[in-house]
């Protein structure tokens, strides 16, 4: 059995590699109970490697961390929640929209049982979701299935996205910057959600305030090229003035 240093060192590795980890992959990898990995975990979280969520933990490093949607969904799940309620009243009845592989646009669309709609989207996740609504109707983006987010993503999904153009858009992010707009980890990803924002009449960035001031990997578009931007928690007054200037609605309350 490997020492515990050799153990979390490894683990930190790992973590940094695949940008996530799960307590039940890696207590079967390291031959050891869960209680124990959660123990590596937390003192991983303690020097700042990793952020520690139910079932797992995803690294702080680098701006390509792509970080599986299973843990994801244990990340702010209320804050998560917020949004998406704050963003529900944008919607009516007749509307066609557009929804990313997000888990807060996940929280979005289980709140849409009552709405007539059709829904485009490129998320397994969210078409599952959606597939047990009788007045939703759903079309699924098809292409290649990335594994962590559980979504269709490549050129055949983007040459589908292409041939839309919706209401509404909503989508989400990694990061956002005043300086270098809206980002994300993966390029594929950050493609689709670009032509989503450029095919509707009105796009929706839904973002915890987790994810202002950072930047991320792939440059999705511009601030200003969004229309609303929804979060869970009061913006500073920096940022108010900035999205004032791109002319981007905040709707933070």
């Amino acid at each position: 059995m490997l020492l515990a240093c050799s153990r979390i060192n490894q683990i930190r590795n790992l973590a940094n590699q695949n940008s996530s980890v799960t307590v039940a992959e890696l207590a079967q990898r390291f031959q050891v109970t869960a209680e124990t990995i959660r123990r590596d975990l937390k003192q991983l979280e303690e020097e700042g490697s990793v952020v520690r969520v139910y079932g797992g933990a995803y690294s702080t490093s680098g701006v390509q961390n792509d970080v599986s949607v299973q843990l994801r969904e244990n990340i702010l799940p209320e804050e998560k929640q917020l949004i998406a309620s704050r963003a529900l009243p944008f919607l009516h009845d007749g509307d066609s929209v557009f929804l990313d592989c997000s888990t807060t646009t996940l929280q979005l669309a289980s709140m849409l049982q009552e709405y007539t709609l059709t829904v485009i989207t490129n998320s397994m996740r969210i078409a599952q979701e959606l597939a047990a609504f009788p007045s939703i109707t759903l079309i699924q983006i098809g292409g290649r299935l990335h594994q962590p987010s559980k979504s269709f993503l490549g050129d055949k999904a983007n040459r589908a996205m292409a041939e839309y153009y919706v209401d509404k858009s909503f989508v989400s992010c990694r990061s956002i910057s005043i300086n270098h707009g809206i980002s994300d980890s993966n390029e594929d990803q950050g493609a689709i959600r670009r032509l989503a924002i450029q095919h509707c009449d009105q796009a929706f960035l839904l973002a915890d305030h987790t994810k202002l001031g950072t930047t991320s990997f792939i440059h999705i578009t511009d601030l200003s090229d969004v229309d609303t931007l929804v979060t869970d928690a009061p913006l500073s007054h920096e940022w108010r003035t900035a999205l004032a200037a791109a002319e981007v609605t905040v709707i933070d309350s």
